[in-house]
C-alpha cells in the first residue's frame, strides 16, 4: 500500500477545483474510476490503497463493489 501516494493526491483535489469537481462528480463513485482520475494526473494510486487507508476509512462497501465516501479527500491526512 501508498498511503504516500494517496495522500498526495488527496492534497492535489484539496489544492485544485477542478480535479476536486471531476472527483466529487458521479463518474468517480467508485475506487477504480477515481484511481483512472489519479493516474491521468500523474498520480500512482491503486484501488487497494483506498481500500487499506486507515483501515477502509475512505470507502463504502456495496455487495462487491466499493464506493468511496463524500468528500472523501477530507478523511485523508
Amino acid at each position: 500500500m501508498s498511503d504516500q501516494a494517496l495522500i498526495s493526491f488527496a492534497s492535489a483535489v484539496k489544492a485544485n477545483a477542478a480535479l476536486r469537481a471531476i472527483s466529487a462528480s458521479d463518474k468517480c463513485a467508485d475506487v477504480d474510476d477515481q484511481c483512472d482520475v489519479a493516474k491521468q494526473h500523474g498520480f500512482d494510486v491503486h484501488p487497494h490503497d483506498f481500500d487499506n487507508y486507515k483501515d477502509g476509512l475512505l470507502v463504502e462497501q456495496a455487495d462487491e463493489d466499493f464506493f468511496l465516501k463524500p468528500k472523501w479527500w477530507e478523511l485523508v491526512s
